[in-house]
C-alpha cells in the first residue's frame, strides 16, 4: 500500500520506509508529490498534533497518511526552556539543523553540559477510509552539550544525543546498533501497522 509520510524531512522518510517496507507499505513524502500545505499544529502534545496533520494530508490527497509529532523535554531545562513540541521552532522561528545543534548545545551548557531527557511521540496513521489510528511513545535520551563531528541531517540532535552504555553518539550507532538501541520503538510501530 502507497502511504503519504507528512514531512518533507527525507530522513524520516528513509527511516520509515525502511520500518515499513517488509509489512507492505511504499512510503512516499510530501517532496514526492510536491506537495506544500500550511497545517496549524494547535494540538496541545505530540499525539494531537499528529492527528491534525495525518487529517489535512489525508483530506487534501485521498492518500493514506503517516505523521508524527515529537516533544522533547529535557530534565535540567526550566520550564520557560522544555522544547514540548516546538523541538525546532525557538524565538518564533523554526531552526536549521546546524541553528538546533548550536542552540541546544549552548542551553546544555548552561545546566552543566548534560542531561536526561525524553522524548514524547505521537503517530497518527489515516487510512484510505479516512479512519483515524493513533500511537504514542515515549524513549529516554541522554543529551550532553560537546556535539560529535558528525552531523545527521534532518536529525542533528541525534550529534548530542549519547548512549553511555556504548560510549557512542546516537549519530555514531550502526545500522545494528541502532536498531538493538530503538528496537522496542521500531517494535512498536511496525506491530501499530501490522495491526490496522
Amino acid at each position: 500500500m502507497k502511504v503519504l509520510l507528512a514531512t518533507g524531512n527525507q530522513a524520516k522518510k528513509e527511516r520509515y520506509g525502511n520500518l515499513l517496507r517488509d509489512i507492505g507499505y511504499e512510503v512516499i513524502s510530501l517532496k514526492d508529490i510536491n506537495l506544500k500545505l500550511e497545517v496549524d499544529e494547535n494540538g496541545d502534545n505530540p499525539l494531537e498534533n499528529a492527528i491534525i496533520k495525518a487529517t489535512a494530508y489525508y483530506k487534501a490527497t485521498q492518500i493514506p497518511t503517516i505523521a508524527q509529532d515529537d516533544g522533547l523535554f529535557i530534565d535540567k531545562f526550566p520550564v520557560e526552556k522544555q522544547p514540548g513540541t516546538h523541538v525546532r521552532r525557538v524565538g518564533g522561528r523554526e531552526l536549521t539543523d546546524d541553528e538546533a545543534l548550536k542552540y541546544y548545545t549552548e542551553e546544555l551548557k548552561k545546566v552543566g553540559g548534560e542531561s536526561r531527557a525524553v522524548w514524547k511521540r505521537g503517530l497518527a496513521f489515516v487510512n484510505d477510509t479516512g479512519q483515524v489510528y493513533s500511537l504514542e511513545t515515549e524513549d529516554e535520551i541522554h543529551f550532553v552539550s560537546k556535539p560529535c563531528e558528525i552531523i545527521s541531517k534532518g536529525y542533528p540532535l541525534s550529534s548530542i544525543g549519547f548512549v553511555k552504555a556504548r560510549n557512542k553518539y546516537t549519530v555514531e550507532l550502526s545500522a545494528e546498533e541502532a536498531e538493538e538501541e530503538y528496537k522496542e520503538y521500531y517494535t512498536k510501530i511496525r506491530e501499530f501497522f501490522k495491526r490496522i
